[in-house]
């Protein structure tokens, strides 16, 4: 599975990166716009955002992916309390265990295989 990490962190990028590596293709970023860049050129799977970023928040990319895309996305924050009902998004709180992150990543990948 092609996965897309977007955060404006670029630890929380490399921290997520090493961690999904070994088992899926990653590609990563910290900027937006360079993210919609890649959705543009390559097929991509599993975004994973997080929500406030600058140029463009979590949610603007993820009506993106999956408007033009058919992506699914999965949101990490601790700014603000929503709930989606576009079953393509999951929405995770800060902070997030890897074991958390990892759990939904498979059950994303398992969904998608069906």
């Amino acid at each position: 599975m092609k996965v897309l990490i977007l955060d404006d962190d670029p630890h929380i990028v490399n921290c997520f990166s090493e961690l999904l590596s070994d088992s899926h293709e990653v590609f990563s970023t910290s900027s937006p716009f360079e993210a919609v860049n890649i959705l543009k050129g390559t097929v991509i799977d599993l975004i994973i955002t997080d929500y406030n970023m600058p140029e463009l928040c979590g949610l603007e990319l993820a009506n993106i992916a999956i408007d033009n895309y058919n992506t699914d996305v999965i949101i990490i924050t601790g700014d603000i309390d929503f709930n989606t009902v576009n079953e393509k998004i999951t929405v995770l709180r800060k902070p997030i265990m890897f074991s958390t992150l990892i759990k939904h990543v498979l059950n994303i990948e398992e969904k998608r295989l069906k």
